[in-house]
């Protein structure tokens, strides 16, 4: 009798749970047949890069292999097809830590010398400072091509923008086929000419807040403490540089023109107020040179950083002196800023290539799938600033931060511009 109840309550939630599956599944065809119908209508020009046939037998196919997928599947499978399309601003939002169960506990910045491990938990501190060379045999190079895969970008360098993000979640890889198994993975770095292979085992992310963090040490640059400002300057008066560090475009004056509920209006700097007093100062003492930082600027409005470039230029004594600070992280209007200082102030353009393309798709906008809430932006303008079509805006000159200039607590680019 007891092995019967037994018998029957396992056949009953088995039962639920495949009754649960099968309703998710429903929910994610109907938000699919959704996507299908509503984005090709909004979006300025969905089918540029990809067909409309194979826009639609894309989500015809993944509709039909629903049942074999988890959400992680099917949310990797979209970021497929918004590859596909090839326009960096539309795709799907989701949050890594809601969606993906672990990660390996560390983390990698670029400098000129490659990926450079910067932190990790208290296990693994010893490759804290080494240069990331192979995850289970396959290089960074290769790594890099399989998640051009699952992540939209237009040009190389957004690619390696994202590498860092992305490398650290087992189940993207899993994905990609670079591991089989997140228990059984190792990494292979070099650090003081040797190298160092690791098996580093992933942590829960709901226990990301309990773990143990070792840094690498370094000292601050002058341009840390201005990582959280929407945009500011600093006379370096022995140098004879003013330098306008710009990671925001959008400011107080921006919002009166464009009221935003979900923005505290409060809290936002004054554009017209800031760059004013920097101005004044250009104008009133023996600046030589000016630099803007846009290389941590991922856009906004463009129209206040074209009028700066436009007076920028009609400054006399900065000809020739003027010079645009682009990085991975410039994408959107800065990309449409850079452009403007390079004709108005016929500024040198300096750092890495930019993530962001010159011409190119804008204006987002968004809407909610039905069912599963997740939210899809898509652009409804196509912007078109030069008459070729390079996939990136190209630095003058190439400088990347060194690791000993990082850990130095000094800028590579700031001590090139003020030594030459």
């Amino acid at each position: 009798m007891k092995q019967k109840v037994l018998i029957t309550l396992f056949t009953l939630l088995i039962t639920v749970i495949s009754f649960t599956n099968s309703l998710e599944n429903e929910k994610w065809i109907e938000d699919l047949n959704y996507l299908k119908t509503e984005l090709p209508k909004l979006h300025k020009n969905l089918f540029y890069k990809i067909s409309e046939k194979e826009f639609n037998s894309y989500i015809d196919e993944l509709s039909s292999n629903i049942n074999k997928m988890n959400n992680k599947d099917v949310l990797l499978s979209l970021d497929i097809l918004f590859t596909k399309i090839g326009d960096a601003h539309t795709g799907i939002s989701y949050s890594y830590s809601n969606e993906f169960d672990s990660f390996y506990p560390f983390d990698i910045m670029e400098f000129e010398e490659g990926f450079i491990v910067v932190d990790s938990s208290k296990e693994y501190e010893d490759i804290i400072g080494s240069k990331l060379i192979a995850i289970n045999g396959f290089s960074i190079d290769y790594i890099k091509n399989q998640l051009s895969k699952i992540i939209p970008h237009e040009n190389e360098a957004a690619l390696i923008k994202a590498l860092p993000q992305n490398i650290i979640f087992p189940d993207k890889l899993k994905y990609l086929n670079i591991i089989e198994n997140k228990d059984k993975t190792f990494f292979l770095f070099e650090k003081n000419g040797e190298l160092i292979l690791k098996k580093i085992l992933p942590e829960k992310i709901s226990n990301r807040k309990n773990i143990q963090y070792s840094i690498i040490k370094y000292k601050p640059n002058f341009l840390n403490k201005y990582n959280n400002s929407f945009f500011d300057y600093i006379y370096f008066e022995d140098s004879k540089i003013m330098y306008f560090i710009y990671n925001q475009c959008y400011s107080v004056e921006v919002y009166d023109k464009y009221p935003d509920p979900r923005i505290n209006r409060e809290q936002l700097p004054s554009f017209e107020k800031i760059v004013g007093n920097m101005l004044d100062i250009i104008q009133e003492n023996d600046v030589e040179k000016f630099v803007i930082d846009m290389r941590n600027n991922p856009g906004g409005s463009s129209s206040m950083g074209t009028n700066l470039a436009k007076i920028i230029g009609d400054f006399d004594k900065l000809k020739d002196n003027v010079y645009v600070v682009i990085g991975r992280r410039t994408f959107s209007s800065a990309i449409i800023n850079t452009l403007d200082f390079k004709k108005y102030a016929n500024a040198k353009i300096i750092g890495v290539a930019t993530s962001g393309k010159p011409n190119h798709f804008g204006e987002i906008k968004s809407f909610e799938l039905p069912n599963t809430k997740y939210k899809i932006f898509y652009s409804t303008k196509y912007f078109k600033f030069l008459n070729d079509d390079p996939d990136s805006i190209y630095p003058d000159i190439e400088i990347k931060m060194s690791l000993n200039d990082f850990l130095n607590g000094e800028d590579t680019i700031f001590k090139f511009i003020k030594n030459n």
